[in-house]
């Protein structure tokens, strides 16, 4: 299997999180996230001193489900990462 990075301007279905959102401002109460000109985004510090900053975004995740013997039923799930 070939891997690729996530690149969120290849998908139709991409958006990042705004500062409004539900899911943001859950994250800003617990510190997990920060408001950046209306994008929720945020910094996480790693243990061996390296860390990350970004935005969370959301988009759809599609995959085939097993169903029965070799049968298999399209999927899909909206998703939320940074």
């Amino acid at each position: 299997i070939t891997l690729r990075l996530y690149d969120p301007q290849k998908s139709s279905a991409s958006s990042i999180i705004s500062c409004s959102d539900s899911r943001c401002v859950s994250a800003i109460e617990t510190a997990e996230a920060r408001c950046e000109s209306q994008n929720c985004g945020y910094t996480f510090q790693y243990g061996d001193g390296s860390g990350t900053t970004g935005y969370y975004v959301s988009d759809t995740l599609s995959f085939n489900t097993v169903v029965a013997n070799d049968a298999t039923s399209n999927s899909s799930a909206t998703i939320t990462f940074g």
